[in-house]
């Protein structure tokens, strides 16, 4: 006996926003109606043909959908600064960017991340789980500050001390240093003259709307 046909719900994107829809999505019974199908950053989606009702990956597939959602959420904001785009600087957000930092920082011994809220620490205790000596570099005058007030950030700041992880606050990063030999990231300078030896930086400034 052939199945039931089931409309393809496809959705584009897997952040909270997306799994909040599946879960939803779940608890209604769509599933059982519907089939749904993520597509992932990691499984990157490049374009959509409205007509043929099909979206192509980065791999060549085309995936069907007869209904599809647009959840792609954010991109890690990277401050417009020389040297940003430099061979050992990266962002904080996906598998790929891990696996890519991880075979990075097997050859480095010191890393820099720019920017202390709570994506940026996390960041740099994965920095210092890879052997790796860090700074974390914050433009305001407190971790988190969002988030946190003056008492909060300053308890939040020793345990940050005590994991062996520098802070930089009140530093506003000017460049990327390069080697003038190979042009890999070797360190950052700062708008008031100072500068930072560093092999890796790290980029967890923010986010903007993928829209």
């Amino acid at each position: 006996m052939t199945a039931p046909f089931r409309p393809t719900v496809l959705v584009i994107g897997h952040g909270m926003v997306s799994q909040r829809f599946l879960e939803c999505a779940v608890a209604r019974g769509l599933h059982v109606s519907h089939r749904l199908v993520v597509i992932g950053e990691e499984g990157r989606a490049l374009s959509i043909d409205r007509v043929s009702r099909t979206v192509k990956t980065d791999v060549g597939e085309l995936v069907d959908f007869d209904m599809l959602v647009l959840a792609t959420g954010s991109k890690p904001f990277v401050p417009p600064i020389d040297g940003s785009d430099a061979p050992g600087t990266f962002v904080y957000r996906t598998i790929d960017d891990l696996e890519a930092i991880a075979d990075y920082a097997a050859g480095c011994r010191t890393g820099a991340v720019v920017g202390g809220g709570l994506l940026g620490l996390e960041a740099a205790n994965a920095l210092r789980l890879l052997g790796l000596t860090t700074h974390v570099v914050e433009f305001a005058p407190r971790l988190m500050p969002a988030l946190l007030d003056e008492g909060g950030a300053a308890l939040l700041r020793k345990e940050i001390d005590a994991l062996d992880i520098t802070v930089h606050c009140s530093k506003a990063a000017a460049s990327v240093v390069t080697s003038p030999d190979r042009g890999v990231t070797t360190g950052l300078s700062f708008a008031d003259g100072s500068t930072l030896d560093a092999d890796l930086v790290l980029f967890s400034a923010g986010i903007r709307p993928r829209d």
